[in-house]
């Protein structure tokens, strides 16, 4: 393999000078620098493919319990010596402030020390019962979160994009939602709509729906409404995105005078039913009009994707070779360097 090359020429190099310099134990020196080397080679290409392949994904679930717990103070005894070392018990008072809780479905326990719209916060005072923190995070809402996976395919995704795509040429595209609303909520719906904040409420809960036990879709459902840019656009956020992630369906459109003039869906997902449904959302989308109640959009195609949708297995794409990044190549030949230095210098 071509990432051990740097520490076989060091080696040779640090063999020839053994043989000409005044070297303690020559031997030993070689074996000390293949060992060094050979740990760092492994390890900086290890970092290197978790670099290129760790990627993060949004799953979505709901809140199944809440939790508070009452501040409490604690008496703490503590023995101790003086200087000329007698004993002292000394005791003092050690408070503990009140805990709140929630678990979610799809990401477990998260402590919450506010409402989701910030305006209250939460301390000894207030809450001071479960059923009081329940109001602010009712048991049954939609939730997500962001969770780190292995993609391989990111690392090459140049085989897959689109040939005659420049993204230099695409301004404003959108950045992929991951960014936390708040302790519970991504937005995934991008771009302009009429009633946005209700719009992105259906959609978290057509999204935790899908990702229910019932269902267990493993989907992702966003929307992006680009406004008056081409269809190209839509192709170019394909490729800015890298296809999206294992369990997205993306659902991107044009619209004009708030109606759709064009619309592509696309998703890693390419079973037969799953490339269906990618037609059955562009011809609907197609007759949508934005003036009139998304929410039904919104609710008719989460029951297309309830359907049709099949989510690609990434393990498909084990067959990708990673290639090590030319950075890695040479934090591997500087290290080498250093380490062939460091071990000359002691055994000389």
């Amino acid at each position: 393999m071509k990432i051990f090359i740097p520490m076989i020429i060091l080696n040779i190099i640090i063999s020839i000078i053994c043989c000409f310099e005044d070297i303690k134990n020559p031997m030993k020196t070689i074996g000390m620098f293949l060992l060094a080397s050979f740990l760092i080679t492994i390890i900086v290409t290890g970092v290197d493919f978790s670099i290129q392949t760790s990627d993060e994904e949004v799953w979505s679930g709901r809140i199944v319990s809440v939790n508070h717990e009452e501040e409490w103070d604690e008496v703490v005894t503590e023995t101790y010596k003086d200087d000329d070392g007698k004993e002292h018990i000394e005791t003092h008072i050690e408070h503990h402030n009140a805990k709140n809780s929630i678990r979610t479905s799809d990401k477990g326990n998260i402590t919450v020390n506010k409402s989701l719209d910030e305006k209250t916060r939460f301390d000894d005072s207030y809450p001071n019962t479960t059923q009081e923190l329940e109001k602010f995070y009712p048991i049954g809402m939609p939730t997500s979160s962001v969770h780190t996976y292995e993609n391989k395919v990111q690392a090459s995704y140049s085989i897959y994009k689109h040939k005659d795509i420049n993204l230099k040429e695409y301004k404003d595209l959108p950045k992929y939602p991951t960014e936390m609303k708040n302790d519970i909520q991504i937005d995934r719906f991008i771009g302009n709509i009429k009633n946005k904040d209700k719009i992105i409420k259906s959609l978290n809960e057509v999204n935790s729906d899908l990702n229910s036990k019932e269902n267990n879709k493993q989907v992702n459902l966003i929307f992006i409404n680009l406004g008056n840019k081409p269809q190209d656009y839509g192709f170019a956020l394909q490729d800015y995105w890298e296809g999206g992630n294992k369990n997205d369906f993306v659902i991107c459109f044009g619209s004009k005078n708030n109606k759709v003039i064009w619309c592509y869906p696309f998703s890693w997902a390419d079973s037969q039913k799953s490339e269906r449904l990618k037609i059955n959302v562009r011809n609907y989308m197609k007759k949508v009009n934005l003036n009139d109640d998304f929410n039904k959009n919104i609710e008719d195609i989460g029951a297309m994707v309830k359907k049709d949708f099949e989510r690609k297995e990434f393990a498909d794409f084990n067959y990708i070779d990673i290639e090590i990044s030319k950075v890695a190549i040479i934090f591997i030949i500087l290290l080498n360097i250093i380490a062939g230095y460091i071990i000359l210098k002691e055994y000389n």
